[in-house]
């Protein structure tokens, strides 16, 4: 779990360098034929931000080809004017925001619907589990290394084969410390 939290991270950390230059969109389109209304749904990153959208046009009308042309998942480049009207006017405050808006035009009815946060917070969000695991990590190494009880960190330089203060056996606790004992009966002899 930790290594797909890391990937998000620096995946989110990626898309958040460029979202200053390109705006990346990952959606999805879903036709429903009894309401003939084309739904878009997916990401957005761009300055900074990403956007979960959801975007109604309705009516629609496809055939059976033009509508497999569009019913899959895309990933695509778009350029800043072209998604203006609908993440233009997000109301914002550090980041975050939010909009729901209705436009009707001679043809249809536009919907669209989006929520924004910094790239930052999804960071900061990804990076709590592998941060906890480097830390059980480096704790464990210490301990290992030093000769302590993994599970309580008590000092087994003296106790070969049990924990004194939790009783666990020595070979399920780490192994004992690289020259330590053997260090001090040379220094005394």
């Amino acid at each position: 779990m930790a290594a797909v939290s890391l990937a998000m991270c620096l995946a989110t950390a990626g898309l958040w360098v460029r979202s200053y230059w390109v705006w990346d969109t990952f959606a999805k389109q879903s036709y429903k034929h009894d309401e003939s209304e084309l739904r878009t749904h997916g990401f957005v990153s761009f300055h900074g931000r990403l956007c979960l959208s959801l975007l109604k046009v309705k009516p629609v009308t496809f055939s059976a080809t033009e509508w497999e042309k569009v019913r899959s998942w895309t990933w695509s480049r778009v350029p800043d004017a072209s998604q203006a009207w609908v993440y233009g006017n997000i109301s914002q405050r550090l980041g975050f925001g939010w909009e729901s808006r209705t436009v009707p035009t001679k043809r249809n009815t536009l919907s669209s619907f989006a929520v924004t946060v910094p790239h930052l917070l999804v960071i900061a969000i990804a990076s709590v589990l592998p941060s906890w695991w480097l830390r059980a990590e480096l704790r464990r190494r210490f301990r290992t290394r030093q000769g302590f009880c993994l599970k309580c960190g008590y000092d087994l330089r003296e106790s070969p084969e049990r924990c004194p203060e939790c009783g666990a056996e020595r070979n399920a606790v780490g192994t004992q410390r690289h020259g330590a004992t053997e260090g001090i009966a040379e220094k005394v002899v």
